[in-house]
């Protein structure tokens, strides 16, 4: 397994706004970042600030850190390797760690439970990782906004639609005196509208007057 095979590469303060899935997966339930992607595993790169081990080596926890936040590593029996160093001794406090790990959880306490481990030498991977994950962020961002537009487009519309149906229950009107109901909307949409409610058989056109259809009179 390559070191970046399915983990998706992440802040740990992502991980501490993500939650559990109630799906439930052969190796545990799927973890959903903020940003609504579903993973089961997770890449972070931190610095330790804390360690421990136990005398049968059996059971390690460490502590890393991003600048966003901390968060536990925890192995148990055969994974207790992984935290430990070329000179099997636990990874100490100020070593870098790139770790790729599955979220899990114990008694609402929230940990990582590392596949790999890889110490860092150089610092400068930490800022090369910032920037990718800023990059990561503004695309996210870049993808939101125009979810968001559309979504207040669609509202938009949808209210222009009610309002002509409202008016219209009170008789007949012509294009223009409906377009001027919305003084701050263009003609174009007002238009468009009007077409979609015709198609849809909601309304009837006369020449240049819009009515109900009388079915769709309430």
């Amino acid at each position: 397994m390559s070191l970046t095979e399915h983990a998706e590469i992440v802040l740990i303060e992502d991980i501490l706004r993500g939650d559990f899935e109630q799906l439930e997966l052969e190796k545990g339930r799927l973890f959903r970042l903020p940003w609504g992607m579903s993973v089961s595993k997770l890449r972070v790169m931190g610095v330790v600030i804390s360690s421990f081990i136990s005398e049968d080596r059996n059971f390690a926890r460490l502590t890393i850190f991003d600048g966003s936040g901390s968060i536990e590593l925890r192995s148990f029996e055969d994974g207790v390797r992984l935290l430990i160093d070329e000179n099997g001794e636990i990874y100490g406090i100020g070593s870098i760690l790139d770790v790729i790990a599955r979220p899990r959880s114990w008694r609402e306490e929230l940990y990582l439970q590392p596949i790999i481990v890889r110490k860092i030498k150089d610092p400068n991977y930490i800022i090369l990782r910032t920037l990718e994950l800023l990059e990561r962020k503004m695309s996210r961002m870049k993808i939101m906004s125009k979810m968001e537009r559309r979504a207040i487009a669609e509202s938009n519309l949808l209210y222009i639609e009610r309002t002509i149906i409202s008016a219209l229950k009170s008789g007949p009107m012509n294009k223009n005196a409906i377009i001027s109901m919305f003084p701050h909307e263009k003609a174009g949409t007002i238009e468009y509208v009007l077409d979609k409610l015709i198609n849809d058989g909601v309304v009837e056109r006369s020449e240049d007057v819009y009515m109900l259809r009388r079915w769709s009179w309430g």
